[in-house]
């Protein structure tokens, strides 16, 4: 049985319906196959029919066009009234119950939902109008499940406006449930100059990639050391959370993690103060073994890369015997976002 049961990861307007169909299917922008299946179904909710006819292709991806189909228009009150007068609402809410009953699953402990998620127009539309009205609609439905949510901030080049719009979806969505937060331009600055596909391919990838991971850890049913949902709920809270992660060859660089650089969705500044954190560790043994005390060394590791005192830790390992590396994420809660 899985640790964590995802029936369910939701992808609202154009670059959230990308992204969760990466993250589930492995295919990313212009076909480049980026990450391996992981059994769960991606719900893709758009304004747009054209999003919807792109994902619904994929396997293990349905997809929900609300609206008349021809877009939000770049009007976020546009995208929030598709979803909320759409007749199909109560069957792209039903949906996580209907896949875990299907499923077996007796329990349903994560919802993930990603919005505000667009490459050239994120903050417009439909990812930012409807994607806080889903996550309040799953948090009133699911009321013993954790809903997180992964919102995306616009790139430099979109300026004052669509950043302000984001900014209040953002804002909306994590009075309801814990929101990681997504920064387009940071992942955009550490690359070269490269084709607009190839950026899209590698930002979609770097979202994808580190979100894939933490799911993958999370619902593995080769668990060593387990948390509760509880925990997980009691940690993220409402509000707005971060989520770090490192990429290690062998468990045997755990001890040294602060030493390498994490993969981030947004900069992380030192000296967050004192916050309360789950670590995700999924070991992959080849050339290493996993020893109790790397375990141990994690919290003064993930001090020393933060420059913060950890309040309350919690861990949760998993073992991947053949995979080659050993991924470490960390999910903080309740951290201030400096819009």
């Amino acid at each position: 049985m899985r640790q964590f049961t995802i029936p369910v990861l939701y992808g609202v307007g154009s670059g959230g319906t990308n992204i969760a169909a990466t993250i589930v299917h492995g295919t990313g922008p212009a076909g480049m196959r980026v990450r391996q299946r992981l059994g769960i179904l991606a719900a893709c909710v758009s304004s747009s029919g054209a999003d919807i006819d792109r994902v619904s292709r994929l396997g293990e991806v349905i997809g929900f066009t609300i609206g008349d189909g021809t877009g939000s228009g770049m009007d976020p009150e546009k995208g929030r009234r598709d979803y909320l007068e759409s007749p199909r609402r109560g069957e792209i809410l039903s949906l996580p119950a209907r896949v875990a009953e299907k499923l077996g699953f007796n329990r349903i402990d994560l919802i993930p939902v990603i919005f505000t998620a667009g490459f050239g127009c994120a903050g417009f539309g439909c990812g930012s109008g409807a994607g806080p009205e889903l996550i309040a609609d799953l948090v009133r439905r699911y009321r013993d499940s954790l809903v997180l949510g992964v919102c995306t901030m616009p790139f430099a080049y979109e300026r004052e406006e669509p950043w302000k719009r984001a900014v209040k979806a953002f804002e909306r969505a994590s009075k309801h449930a814990p929101v990681l937060i997504v920064s387009n331009q940071y992942i955009l600055s550490m690359m070269p100059d490269v084709s607009y596909v190839d950026m899209l391919n590698y930002i979609n990838e770097r979202i994808a990639s580190i979100i894939h991971a933490l799911m993958r850890a999370m619902s593995s049913d080769r668990v060593v050391r387990a948390v509760d949902s509880s925990d997980l709920r009691r940690i993220l809270k409402p509000a707005p959370a971060l989520l770090m992660q490192w990429s290690l060859r062998t468990p045997d660089d755990m001890p040294m993690l602060s030493k390498f650089n994490s993969n981030t969705l947004v900069p992380v500044e030192r000296g967050l103060g004192r916050f309360s954190c789950i670590a995700f560790v999924e070991a992959g043994l080849a050339g290493g073994q996993l020893k109790p005390s790397y375990i141990d060394a994690l919290p003064s590791q993930v001090e020393e890369a933060t420059g913060a005192r950890i309040r309350d830790f919690k861990a949760m390992v998993t073992v991947r015997p053949d995979a080659e590396k050993t991924y470490v994420t960390v999910l903080i809660g309740g951290v201030k976002f400096h819009a």
